[in-house]
């Protein structure tokens, strides 16, 4: 797909809420959750609700649970997106045991306790939960060292260097975008300070304040990487992506009132 193509796709997105293609092997399917939000405000309805294909499709008998519970930031405040880089060709049925895949190697290999992302999109547009702790908690992820806290991270599986985005991925990554900034009350097209808390693959170290968009490349904090690759990063760069999760969130919050973060706990 080329850049025209990407920009329409994501300018004909009518709704976050349309319902991804899920794996058809996958018998408990995907989740479109609809609890009351904080505080005792109206629900968010959960057409505005992206499908997340959950944890347990992928890691059915829990092998891969971290064994401690989940750490917790106090909210979400930037959204990373990344690319797996590896898996540039693979079948829907495939997606989930690549995700699993990925897991193992992030505990096995990197040392995490889980895997390091908070959703992953396979370039069929199907959403899946990442690491372990809720899809409406503020799990910090392993996702952008010096970065990880009050951030979620978005992997999308597959080679963004040198394949361009999947006209399902690139919707994808909208819906859920715009769902986690209607969720904590991130503006897409803003800018915030951040704290690094420093470590051997971010470019900034530890205490320095830095400024970044709400909507980032890893590539931006990461040292050295070029994630999400650079197909996906001229989206990201050129401020497109970000134009559209507004656009996305801007027509779900004139429906449905906008909601902070579900407490910890």
């Amino acid at each position: 797909m080329n850049r025209r193509d990407f920009v329409a796709g994501l300018g004909a997105i009518a709704a976050i809420g349309a319902t991804s293609r899920t794996i058809g092997a996958a018998a408990a399917g995907p989740v479109s959750p609809a609890t009351p939000a904080p505080g005792g405000r109206a629900p968010t309805p959960a057409s505005l609700w992206p499908a997340v294909v959950p944890r347990s499709v992928w890691d059915a008998d829990d092998r891969l649970l971290p064994p401690a519970p989940p750490e917790l930031s106090s909210s979400v405040k930037r959204i990373f997106v990344h690319h797996t880089a590896v898996f540039p060709r693979y079948a829907a049925e495939e997606s989930a045991s690549l995700v699993a895949r990925i897991c193992r190697q992030h505990m096995e290999e990197r040392g995490f306790s889980d895997i390091a992302y908070n959703f992953l999109i396979d370039r069929y547009g199907v959403i899946f939960q990442g690491r372990a702790g809720g899809i409406l908690r503020p799990v910090v992820g392993a996702h952008a060292v010096g970065f990880n806290q009050e951030s979620a991270g978005i992997a999308l599986i597959g080679d963004f260097e040198n394949d361009e985005v999947p006209t399902a991925t690139a919707e994808a990554l909208v819906r859920l975008t715009a769902w986690l900034c209607l969720w904590y009350d991130i503006d897409p097209l803003g800018r915030s300070s951040q704290r690094s808390t420093g470590g051997a693959t971010t470019r900034y170290a530890a205490r320095r304040e830095v400024e970044l968009p709400t909507i980032v490349g890893h590539r931006e904090t990461g040292d050295g990487t070029p994630c999400p690759g650079r197909h996906m990063f001229a989206e990201i760069g050129s401020g497109r992506l970000a134009s559209a999760v507004a656009a996305a969130a801007g027509r779900a919050g004139a429906s449905a009132p906008r909601r902070g973060p579900a407490p910890p706990g």
